[in-house]
């Protein structure tokens, strides 16, 4: 019996406004346009195993009972889609190549097992399916498609969780100032696929009413299509090309020598301490390397393996003591923090405030109020 209540009508509305967010950034012209298409498909894919919730839910099953298990397999594609989105973002110069096919295999594998076991049967034994379904008796392959669904949801979590780890500590390594570089939309993207997993996990466990969970995913297909059409590039202009240096993380193979790496060093610190290059807001390593004539790998290495910091906490550091040293002098003693943070080389006053406290371990006022830092 159909049954169009109200959740069902959520649930439905939200599969179409997906579907056409997704048309939209399918049809988006301006470059980079493979993030456009990813981000498309992987709300298509969660629309279409959104819309297989709401045929469950409404009853629209038992009138077209050959659409069991059509929607299911799709949700195999979110995960991949979504981390390949991240890659796209993340990773310079990213194209797909023939190997990224095989994030695909999960939902190929899934649609082989439903070919044989539930899409060539008859309407008549699928309704029957349906009906044990809905008492817990379902088939087996659908059971077990729930657990590999699961299993499939939460290595692509970790994938992308990974993926953005690992691009934070690209960019620690390679800017001075991360306010350009936002990576605010893809946490939340990976926040959102991670209650989407735990959704999953509670309707394969708990006996919870569908209509919460069915009226969340349309709200994440919502915010995460209106964001994704406005969200700008990661990177700002002019950092794409500074990430693309990515220096080696590994120094195996590196051709630095003992006296090279001291060389380098005096003159990392000479640079800094004399020309004072730090009070530049968006020195980044290739401007540095470029300043001493080095290679970025080389000074990568040094920073990492020597002064055993990235280069953001490196040039971070010369700008705390360049603002310590302010906030200490009387003849400076009115001026404004936010005019402080900018002497300093810092690019705002929130990020001059939580680098300095990680730093010293107060807040810029705080320092500026001690007795110790007023000479005398």
């Amino acid at each position: 019996m159909i049954s169009l209540d109200w959740i069902s009508l959520i649930t439905l509305a939200g599969s179409a406004i997906g579907f056409f967010l997704a048309l939209v950034l399918f049809s988006m012209r301006r470059p980079p346009r493979l993030p456009h298409l990813l981000l498309g498909g992987f709300l298509a894919a969660y629309s279409l195993s959104n819309t297989g919730a709401a045929f469950t839910h409404s009853g629209l099953l038992a009138v077209y009972p050959h659409a069991f298990g059509v929607f299911m397999p799709f949700v195999m594609l979110v995960g991949p889609l979504l981390y390949l989105y991240i890659l796209s973002l993340t990773v310079p110069d990213f194209r797909l190549r023939p190997l990224h096919a095989l994030n695909g295999l999960p939902f190929l594998v899934t649609e082989a097992m439903f070919a044989v076991t539930i899409y060539f049967h008859s309407a008549a034994d699928k309704l029957d399916m349906v009906r044990r379904l809905q008492t817990n008796a379902g088939p087996w392959v659908y059971e077990a498609t729930i657990w590999f669904r699961g299993v499939v949801l939460l290595a692509y979590l970790v994938l992308c969780g990974l993926a953005l780890r690992r691009y934070a500590r690209t960019v620690r390594d390679n800017f001075s100032a991360l306010e350009r570089i936002s990576l605010n939309w893809l946490r939340l993207l990976v926040a959102a696929y991670g209650v989407g997993f735990v959704l999953v996990l509670i309707l394969a466990q708990a006996d919870v009413p569908d209509p919460p969970l069915h009226i969340a995913e349309a709200l994440i297909i919502l915010v995460i299509g209106l964001r994704g059409l406005t969200q700008p590039e990661i990177f700002a202009p002019g950092s794409r090309a500074a990430a693309g240096a990515r220096p080696a993380v590994k120094y195996e193979r590196s051709s630095l020598t003992r006296e090279q790496a001291d060389r380098a060093e005096q003159l990392l610190r000479a640079v800094m301490e004399s020309d004072k290059i730090y009070l530049d807001e968006e020195l980044s390593l290739p401007g540095l390397s470029a300043k001493i004539g080095l290679a970025s790998s080389y000074v990568s290495q040094v920073l990492n393996e020597r002064l055993k910091k990235s280069f953001y906490d490196f040039v971070n550091g010369y700008r705390v003591e360049e603002a310590q040293r302010i906030l200490r002098d009387p003849r400076k003693s009115d001026q404004k923090i936010l005019a402080i943070a900018l002497d300093s080389g810092f690019a705002s006053k929130p990020a001059f405030n939580r680098v300095f406290k990680r730093h010293t371990g107060m807040t810029p006022s705080e320092y500026k109020a001690r007795p110790a830092a007023r000479p005398g």
